[in-house]
């Protein structure tokens, strides 16, 4: 169950963050091509976070 949980978060913030960059570029009077900037950026970091999360070896996995 605890495996599961970083990689949840991971799915959850990965949903979250481009969102969030496109009301700050709004908020902010960003360029479209920074909100886009921004997104594909933060897209590729949560990717990699997920990635990892999902490559890690749990405690208690057989291949530890």
């Amino acid at each position: 169950m605890l495996s599961v949980i970083p990689s949840a978060l991971a799915r959850v913030l990965l949903l979250i963050l481009p969102v969030f960059l496109v009301i700050l570029g709004v908020v902010t009077g960003a360029h479209i091509g920074e909100w886009m900037a921004g997104w594909f950026v933060g897209s590729l970091l949560w990717l990699g976070l997920l990635d990892r999360a999902a490559i890690t070896p749990q405690k208690g996995d057989k291949n530890e």
